[in-house]
């Protein structure tokens, strides 16, 4: 009986890509909405600011806030009025070297 070679074996599985041809990624908003959810706790502002989140000019403050409403849940709610106190010092603070 003729084994096949472990290569030729894995080039006949189907690619990830074949499976699941578009590739969806989370708008920012929606992505941090989605990490505060998951993570058990009350969302501070200094809970925020340790996170030293990064590229908050890619998060529309209004989207976010939107969003949150659509979760239905007052502590993302909370989260995000606080999201934008914090972005916005963190924005008056920023230094580009």
């Amino acid at each position: 009986m003729k084994s096949e070679s472990s290569s030729t074996a894995i080039s006949n599985r189907p690619h990830f890509s074949d499976i699941i041809p578009q590739h969806t990624l989370a708008e920012p908003e929606k992505a941090i909405l989605d990490h505060w959810h998951l993570t058990p706790g009350e969302w501070n502002e200094a809970r925020l600011m340790e996170m030293r989140y990064q590229n908050l000019e890619a998060v529309d403050r209004h989207r976010l806030a939107e969003y949150a409403e659509r979760f239905a849940s007052p502590r993302l709610k909370r989260a995000a009025k606080r999201w934008s106190t914090v972005a916005g010092n963190a924005e008056i603070g920023a230094v580009t070297l």
